[in-house]
C-alpha cells in the first residue's frame, strides 16, 4: 500500500477494520498482509475448510507461519514445509505435520494435500503432482511461466491452480484481527525505526528469515 512508511495516510473507508484494543499495532502491522494473503488463498481459493488437508511450502516465512496458523483455525490438517532450524518455530505454531526441507523430496510421499500452498512461489505442479488430491488446488503468491504452463495443464482437469491478487477487505480484517485478539501467534523476527526503513528492506531480501519485519514510524523520522 502507498504511504506504508508514513505516520498517515489516506484509505478507502471499506478496506479497512477497526483495530481490537488488546492487539499491539506492531503484531497487526506484521500480521495484517500476510493474513490476509494466506486467507483468501486457503479460503478464497483453495477452498480449504474444516477437515481438509493442507501443505504449507515455505512455513517459516512471513506468510508462511501465518497460513499455517490460519488454516488451523479454518479446521484444517496442516502439514509444514521447513527447514530444521525452523520445525520447532513452526510446530509451535500449530502445524500437524513438519517436514525438514533438506532431508529428501517433501513432495514424494504424504498427502493426498487438498491444497497446496507455495507461499515462495518455487513449486511446479509436475512436483506436487503424487500428493495433490484428484480435485486439490495449488496456489501461489507468484504467476511464473510454469504457473502459466500449470494453469493450460489443468483446463481439462479436476485440479486447479490460483493466483492470490490480494485485496483490503473490512470483513477480512475483523476476522484476522479477533483471530489475533484471541491468541493467533504472529511471528516476528526483527523491528526497526522508520530512520533505518534502508535496513529493513535489506532484511526483507536476506535469506532464511523466520518470521516479519517491522518498521516503526512512532516519533517520525
Amino acid at each position: 500500500m502507498h504511504g506504508t512508511f508514513a505516520e498517515a495516510t489516506v484509505i478507502d473507508a471499506n478496506a479497512v477494520a477497526k483495530l481490537p484494543d488488546d492487539v499491539a499495532f506492531a503484531t497487526a502491522a506484521a500480521a495484517t498482509t500476510a493474513a490476509m494473503t494466506a486467507l483468501q488463498s486457503l479460503r478464497d481459493i483453495g477452498g480449504l475448510s474444516s477437515g481438509g488437508r493442507v501443505l504449507v511450502v515455505g512455513a517459516a516465512g512471513g506468510v508462511g507461519t501465518l497460513a499455517v496458523a490460519i488454516a488451523k483455525r479454518l479446521g484444517a490438517h496442516v502439514t509444514a514445509i521447513c527447514n530444521a532450524r525452523t520445525a520447532e518455530m513452526v510446530s509451535k505454531l500449530g502445524a500437524d505435520v513438519v517436514l525438514d526441507r533438506s532431508a529428501g523430496d517433501p513432495y514424494a510421499s504424504g498427502g493426498p494435500y487438498d491444497v497446496i500452498f507455495d507461499t515462495p512461489g518455487v513449486c511446479t505442479l509436475g512436483q506436487v503432482s503424487a500428493v495433490l488430491a484428484a480435485d486439490g488446488t495449488l496456489v501461489t503468491t507468484m504467476p511464473t511461466m510454469a504457473f502459466a504452463a500449470a494453469k493450460l495443464a489443468t483446463l481439462l482437469s479436476r485440479r486447479s491452480v490460483g493466483f492470490v491478487n490480494v485485496k483490503s477487505k473490512r470483513a477480512d480484517l475483523a476476522l484476522v484481527g479477533g483471530w489475533l485478539a484471541d491468541g493467533m501467534p504472529v511471528a516476528i523476527e526483527a523491528r526497526f525505526p522508520v530512520r533505518d526503513g534502508a535496513k529493513a528492506i535489506a532484511a526483507l531480501t536476506t535469506g532464511g528469515r523466520t518470521g516479519r519485519i517491522i518498521v516503526d514510524v512512532a516519533g517520525g523520522w
